[in-house]
C-alpha cells in the first residue's frame, strides 16, 4: 500500500476507471480513502471540514467521486469478485459432475466415449490410471458422433453425395483440446487438469477419450469431468 496525496490517488482512479473506498471520520476530522488495482492499493485523507472550511480536495472529492464510492469490488465483467451463493450455484451455473470409465485396449487407440444428453460446459477433467505405460498418451475430443450438428456446424456432407457416416464413421471432431497428452507411468491419480474458463458443450456433443496405449497390458482408466449445467 502507496499513501499519497488525493491528487496521485485521483489520477490513479481515473486512468484505470476505478471507484474507490472511504471511511469518513466525521466533520472536523478526515475522509480515509483508498484505491485498489489487483494488489496495488494507494491510500490518502481528505480533509471533512465544515462548509465554511473547506477546501479545494474536499470540494473535488464530495461533488466528484463520494456517490460512487464504497461499492462492492467487481472485476472486468462487472462481477462481484467476493461472494456466497447457496446449493453450489454460481454465475448461472450448477456444478454437474460426472465420471466416466472404460479399458483402453493394450497396444492400440480406443475410444472412451461419454455423450451429453443436455447442454453443459466443462472446466476440466481428473484423470485415474492403472497399468499405463511410459509412453501412453491421450487426446480429448469433442465429437458429434450422431451427425446432429451436420449443416449446422460444419458442412451437411462430407463431400458432394458422400455422407459423414461414412467418412467419419466415429463421428465428426469438432474440437481438440489436448494433444498426445503423455500421462505418468507410475501414479494412478493423474492429478485434475483445469482451465480458468469453461467451454461450451451443445447437447448431443460426446466427450471423447481418446487412449493410445503402447504397453503389454489392458489399461484400465476411470475420468472425473468437471461438468456445471445452467440453473434455468
Amino acid at each position: 500500500m502507496i499513501s499519497t496525496t488525493w491528487s496521485a490517488v485521483k489520477s490513479f482512479i481515473d486512468s484505470r476507471k476505478l471507484r474507490i473506498q472511504y471511511i469518513d471520520e466525521g466533520e472536523g476530522a478526515n475522509y480515509l480513502v483508498w484505491a485498489f488495482d489487483g494488489p496495488l492499493q494507494l491510500h490518502c485523507t481528505v480533509d471533512h471540514a465544515e462548509d465554511d472550511d473547506k477546501q479545494a480536495d474536499q470540494i473535488d472529492f464530495e461533488d466528484n467521486y463520494l456517490a460512487d464510492a464504497n461499492l462492492p469490488f467487481t472485476d472486468g465483467s462487472n462481477r462481484q469478485i467476493t461472494r456466497s451463493a447457496p446449493f453450489g450455484s454460481s454465475e448461472g451455473f450448477l456444478f454437474n459432475g460426472q465420471g466416466v470409465e472404460g479399458i483402453a485396449a493394450k497396444g492400440t487407440t480406443t475410444d472412451i466415449d461419454y455423450t451429453l444428453n443436455a447442454e453443459h460446459y466443462v472446466n476440466g477433467m481428473e484423470l485415474f490410471l492403472k497399468n499405463q505405460f511410459y509412453g501412453d498418451y491421450l487426446h480429448f475430443q469433442i465429437i458429434d458422433k450422431g451427425y446432429a450438428y451436420a449443416g449446422i456446424l460444419y458442412p451437411a456432407e462430407y463431400a458432394p453425395g458422400i455422407p459423414w457416416a461414412v467418412a467419419a464413421p466415429t463421428g465428426v471432431p469438432l474440437n481438440q483440446f489436448g494433444t498426445h497428452w503423455y500421462v505418468d507411468p507410475d501414479v494412478c491419480n493423474q492429478d485434475a487438469i483445469r482451465i480458468e474458463y469453461p467451454a461450451r458443450l451443445m447437447a448431443g456433443f460426446t466427450i471423447r477419450l481418446q487412449y493410445t496405449s503402447t504397453g503389454t497390458e489392458d489399461v484400465d482408466l476411470k475420468c472425473n469431468l468437471f461438468l456445471h449445467k445452467p440453473s434455468t
